[in-house]
């Protein structure tokens, strides 16, 4: 099926541009973790990732998907490892193993249940609610990281 009439082929070439995305920014946070805190590289990621997916909802010429699933791996990069790393600052040296075992099993099942429940989404809708899925996990995940951020503030 093709979605915008960009050939299944195409999109699976341009699908690898989400994942080369995903290293180039990964190779990239590494160095910005010298001048950048762990918040700020996750609040970029988010807004990478949202500025991306909103160039694949936008009615733009199709080279914009492809520039828009480069943006989102490129925000989804620092996004982990920074979330670990902001562990202990959040909830204290003593329990940040345990918290970091938690977020070590759910990415765990998230990655196992995500590509599950949008399959479901799928097939009672169609692709095109691909770009509104990603834009949606990345505003839960942007409130709950903030809720976080703010809650720490206080505490």
């Amino acid at each position: 099926m093709n979605y915008q009439a960009i050939p299944a082929k195409t999109a699976a070439n341009w699908l690898s541009l989400f994942f080369v995305g995903i290293t180039l920014g990964r190779f990239i946070a590494g160095f910005l973790t010298i001048k950048i805190t762990s918040k700020h590289l996750m609040r970029a990621g988010s807004l990478a990732i949202l500025a991306g997916s909103l160039l694949m909802i936008l009615p733009l010429p199709s080279i914009f998907l492809m520039i828009g699933l480069i943006l989102i791996g490129l925000g989804c990069a620092p996004i982990y490892p920074a979330m670990v790393h902001e562990t202990p600052q959040r909830f204290g040296k003593t329990l940040s193993q345990s918290i970091i075992g938690f977020q070590m099993a759910f990415a765990g099942i998230g990655s196992m249940a995500m590509p599950l429940f949008f399959g479901f989404l799928t097939t009672k809708f169609s692709m095109s609610i691909y770009p509104y899925f990603l834009l949606i996990s990345a505003l839960l995940m942007i409130a709950s990281t903030e809720r976080i951020n703010y809650s720490s503030k206080k505490g």
